[in-house]
């Protein structure tokens, strides 16, 4: 006899957003910020973004990101930090507030800025 269960479509969207949930890892995090500053840099070779934030970046940093205190980074040589740092600067010119998550890596000089995983304008 074959037994069919039923879900509901909730419970696969919980689920499958629960599987693409990063393991517990350090990480920054700027919880509705405002953005001091975008610097555009060349940091080893890659095209990057360094944004600063008006009173720094909380969260448990990675022990890689030892620069800068107030900022994080976005490498701007991929599609999706081409998509991050359109919404920075829009939400820069707009002055509106962001709310950032880090990805827990590193990169730059001495692989010391941590890159950003996304960013919400509010």
């Amino acid at each position: 006899m074959i037994r069919i269960r039923q879900i509901s479509l909730a419970a696969v969207v919980v689920g499958a957003a629960l599987a693409m949930t990063p393991s517990a890892s350090a990480a920054g995090s700027v919880n509705q910020g405002t953005i001091a500053n975008i610097q555009v840099v060349t940091t080893n070779g890659v095209a990057a973004a360094l944004l600063n934030f008006v009173g720094g970046v909380g969260g448990t940093r990675p022990s890689c990101a030892v620069f800068p205190q107030l900022g994080m980074g976005i490498d701007s040589s991929t599609a999706k930090g081409k998509a991050v740092l359109t919404v920075a600067m829009a939400a820069w010119i707009a002055n509106k507030k962001v709310t950032v998550n880090g990805s827990g890596t590193c990169f730059g000089t001495s692989n010391s800025i941590e890159i950003i995983d996304s960013i919400t304008a509010i």
